[in-house]
């Protein structure tokens, strides 16, 4: 049975940190995997995924102490703890995106059918997605000025609650993609500054990984490809005005064919 402690903690937090940081964070605080695991599955049937999500926390900002006993520590937890009590968790979600699903999933432009071909999904930032046949999409915003987006490509008859799962993507197809705003306070994100901190992020979880440069319809961009701790791969994206984050399984065969249909429309009209 899950803790309700932890519970709450998720419920109240989640929709400003995301389940990424929260996973992470109470796990430098001791709690067990498998604790955290009941307790998001708990905590998740209560947010439904059509309401409206409170601005992100300003950036650097860390989630609060999760309220747990001293019993409740696992002594790897501990160990973690002090090991990664020095990183930047929440610069992670906020200068790369790295988020979970939302409860404030809205309504985008509906994709245009395109028969035998797939569908595009025309994002709010102004961009388009080409879908696999039998896969649909919706989007979420972060923040209440609309400039952080998130995306999800999932096969038709996907549960939506399976979208805060990493771990399930392979299995079921999931992609997700994050949009963020290039420009942070120290100015605009270029690929180089990009994929720096994105390796440095990587050595200090002690991860083991390939990562390769490449271009996206005229964007740098660069792919990740984690084999340890977790199996996943990433692809970083930068365009004129807006980055691209896209998160799939580690061998999804759609990956690649949905990333190379990633484009910036310039304004351009949202039907076809």
């Amino acid at each position: 049975m899950a803790d309700p402690k932890v519970v709450d903690y998720i419920r109240q937090h989640l929709s400003a940190y995301g389940p990424d940081v929260l996973r992470q964070h109470l796990r430098q605080q001791g709690v067990a995997d498998a604790d955290v695991d009941a307790a998001m599955k708990e905590a998740l049937p209560v947010m439904p995924p059509l309401m409206a999500v409170p601005a992100p926390p300003p950036p650097g900002a860390l989630p609060p102490t999760v309220p747990l006993s001293k019993t409740k520590r696992s002594r790897r937890g501990v160990v973690i703890g002090a090991l990664l009590g020095g990183l930047a968790l929440m610069g992670l979600s906020v200068f790369m995106g790295r988020q979970k699903p939302k409860d404030g999933t809205t309504p985008a432009a509906a994709p245009s059918e395109l028969p035998s071909e797939g569908s595009v999904f025309h994002g709010q930032n102004e961009f388009i997605l080409k879908l696999p046949p039998g896969y649909e999409a919706r989007s979420s915003f972060r923040d209440a000025e609309k400039t952080m987006e998130v995306v999800y490509a999932y096969r038709k008859g996907t549960d939506a609650q399976h979208f805060i799962n990493d771990g399930l993507y392979e299995h079921l197809g999931i992609l997700r993609l994050e949009i963020l705003p290039r420009r942070v306070p120290q100015g605009l994100i270029g690929i180089d500054t990009l994929q720096e901190w994105v390796i440095r992020q990587l050595d200090g979880e002690k991860a083991r990984y390939e990562s390769r440069l490449t271009v996206v319809n005229g964007m740098s961009a660069f792919i990740v490809t984690v084999t340890k701790p977790f199996q996943f791969r990433k692809a970083y994206v930068v365009g004129e005005k807006m980055r691209y984050t896209l998160i799939g399984g580690h061998e999804n065969p759609v990956f690649d064919e949905v990333l190379a249909t990633l484009a910036e429309t310039g304004g351009q009209s949202h039907h076809e």
